[in-house]
């Protein structure tokens, strides 16, 4: 069953949830109950990231590693 959060039906409702800290507060803890979770929340870690979080963002290594290859 797929479940839903009220007001929350696009990428641009995750983002503008990500600067609400009680709506932020409320999803986590229900996604903390489905399971596969994990005790450190990788898989909630890597939702953020999708959604465009900063804290959760990876940097583009590969750009740097092409525009300074190392030397051998």
């Amino acid at each position: 069953m797929i479940q839903t959060v009220p007001g929350i039906r696009t990428l641009d409702d995750a983002r503008v949830l990500l600067d609400d800290p009680q709506g932020l507060d409320m999803v986590e803890t229900a996604l903390r109950t489905v399971p596969g979770d994990g005790g450190f929340g990788v898989r909630r870690g890597y939702l953020w990231m999708l959604v465009g979080h900063e804290d959760t963002v990876k940097p583009r290594t590969h750009g740097a590693a092409v525009a300074d290859p190392p030397r051998r």
